[in-house]
């Protein structure tokens, strides 16, 4: 394989780890290779704190990363030097940081690079902002040559796709940081989302759509997409859907709806709100519009965390319990019958409970814990 053929097929590697970053290993092996190099590694400086992230290496010794990352960061020559003169696309070898007798009297060449038979650098600096470098660079041993031009050749070609790729890698992980964040957010409501396409089949959903749709009392997920219990209201939850999705499209003004689900068990309706997916502006031909659906289980209790209600108004144990029973739908037998109390005891906290928040009647109270606590759950981590 020519050089051209190699130095384009690494061009290929880069976007492919910038996508999928565990292709960066392989990435540094065949670039290793290609200019005839023996060890790698694209590392991360920071003098502002002042640091060393090495984030992917290539045939490194991993005692010498260890006391790399230790000390022998911090007198690294070549580092110390490349970082006063470092910018963006900067492509060069150890000679252009130093001489040859000032590396070899140096401490890092005795100490270090000697030690684990590193002698000639070529390096890149794929980013430099404010204090941080990003820097690719190959190694070769104490018996090889130095590299030559076309070695720096074919770096010089990489740099530009090296610096695009960063730049991907950094937006692929702000959206998939923005994508956990909504996730993890959408698992704290009490209310069910689900997201469909325009043919009603199910793309994702929220643990509440997920408790909601396996009782089957109601709504059910079929290969055909989501169904009520009721072939009508079938019928016209479709219709909402569809016309959510050609809404999103600008096709139509009747863009989504409400509709009450009937239930086999006779529990009150769920009800349900479709409305049309969020959308970005151009779209390729075959994707299609979408709708979300807002499920609600009127009879399904609502956990109201005891310890929030504790520290938001400052309520004791015993009242923090009382309040948030009466969420869940007890009256005041119930919760004399929960807790094992007097009716006089349980009015008797009740009454310092509505002191507290500043309600007179116990429908205030309901009211202002449903819209400050009663909309989310609180998911503890894992032990």
């Amino acid at each position: 394989m020519g050089l051209e053929e190699t130095t384009l097929n690494l061009i290929e590697l880069i976007y492919d780890a910038a996508i999928d970053p565990k292709l960066w290993n392989m990435f540094l092996d065949r670039f290793t290779a290609a200019i005839r190099g023996t060890q790698s590694a694209i590392m991360v400086l920071d003098q502002e704190r002042p640091s060393c992230n090495v984030g992917v290496t290539f045939g490194m010794n991993p005692e010498a990363l260890r006391v790399y990352g230790e000390h022998f960061w911090k007198i690294d020559e070549w580092s110390k030097r490349g970082q006063v003169i470092a910018r963006s696309g900067l492509v060069g070898d150890g000679r252009m940081l130093c001489t040859e007798e000032e590396l070899l009297r140096s401490e890092f060449y005795n100490d270090y690079l000697r030690k684990f038979d590193q002698r000639h650098e070529i390096f890149g600096v794929i980013e430099q902002k404010g204090p941080s470098t990003a820097v690719v660079t190959v190694l070769r041993p104490q018996r090889s040559q130095v590299f030559d031009n076309s070695s720096i050749e074919v770096v010089q070609h990489l740099m530009p796709h090296l610096q695009r790729a960063v730049q991907l890698h950094r937006r692929n992980i702000a959206l998939e940081t923005e994508a956990r964040t909504a996730t993890s957010t959408l698992e704290h409501l009490y209310i069910g989302l689900i997201r469909l396409d325009r043919d009603a089949r199910v793309l994702a959903m929220n643990r509440a759509a997920e408790r909601i749709v396996a009782q089957r009392d109601g709504l059910t997920v079929t290969r055909a997409g989501l169904e009520a219990a009721r072939a009508e209201e079938t019928r016209q939850l479709r219709a909402l859907i569809s016309g959510a999705s050609l809404g999103r499209q600008g096709i139509t003004f009747g863009a989504g709806g409400a509709i009450p689900i009937s239930r086999p068990s006779f529990k009150r309706p769920l009800s349900v709100v479709v409305s049309p997916a969020p959308a970005g502006g151009f779209q390729f031909p075959g994707v299609q519009g979408g709708a979300i659906l807002f499920v609600t289980d009127t009879e399904a209790a609502i956990e109201s965390d005891e310890e929030i209600l504790k520290r938001l108004f400052g309520l004791t144990a015993t009242e923090a319990r009382i309040a948030g029973l009466l969420v869940q739908g007890r009256d005041l037998n119930g919760v004399c019958e929960e807790l094992s109390i007097r009716r006089t005891t349980a009015r008797s906290h009740l009454r310092h409970v509505f002191e507290k928040l500043g309600v007179r009647r116990q429908g205030e109270l309901i009211s202002l814990l449903l819209r400050t606590v009663g909309a989310v759950r609180v998911i503890q981590p894992p032990q």
